[in-house]
């Protein structure tokens, strides 16, 4: 199964406040400003994961592949934009400077072409191997978002009949409410 969304369903455009974390090497990372009482950078459920991924390429800040970075209560804390392979794979093992701390990770990749219906083998057997990698190093991947920014597929729900997006959500509390 797989999930697509149309250009038309869009609500608002997500306000990102921009960090460039190293030009050279490591592409951008957004940091959110708690203090900006901007839009609500928590994911709760699918849709509002590719509403972010489709925004992030959109606007350029992803233009091939980028990782979302979320704490406890599917709270963004950052997203790094278009950083290269091996840092995004050691993202359980760096510590980026000014980052909250995280422990849920959705990758966003950008294709040309989003092909309905089942995701293949070959993207099944990449969504599995990243999975273990992550849970190695002490992260859930949520999902891996495939994006052209008309249409959106989650290889979660296409690659398990029990992804973590169906399961019931509620943001833990926060102590001041």
């Amino acid at each position: 199964m797989s999930t697509f969304r149309s250009r038309g369903q869009r609500r608002h455009r997500l306000r990102l406040p921009v960090h460039r974390y190293d030009t050279e090497s490591a592409g951008w990372i957004f940091i959110p400003d708690p203090l900006d009482g901007g839009d609500d950078l928590s994911l709760p459920s699918f849709g509002h994961a590719a509403r972010l991924a489709v925004d992030l390429v959109e606007s350029g800040l992803i233009t091939s592949e980028g990782l979302i970075l979320l704490d406890e209560r599917r709270r963004m804390v950052a997203v790094l934009c278009d950083v290269p392979g091996e840092l995004g794979l050691l993202a359980g093992t760096v510590e980026f400077v000014g980052v909250a701390p995280y422990c849920q990770v959705i990758d966003v990749v950008v294709r040309a072409e989003i092909v309905e219906g089942p995701a293949g083998a070959d993207d099944r057997s990449k969504f599995e191997a990243l999975s273990q990698h992550m849970r190695r190093q002490g992260l859930l991947l949520l999902d891996v978002i495939l994006t052209n920014a008309d249409k959106v597929q989650s290889l979660s729900i296409a690659c398990d009949p029990q992804s973590v997006w169906f399961d019931p959500f509620e943001p833990i509390p926060t102590s001041s409410g």
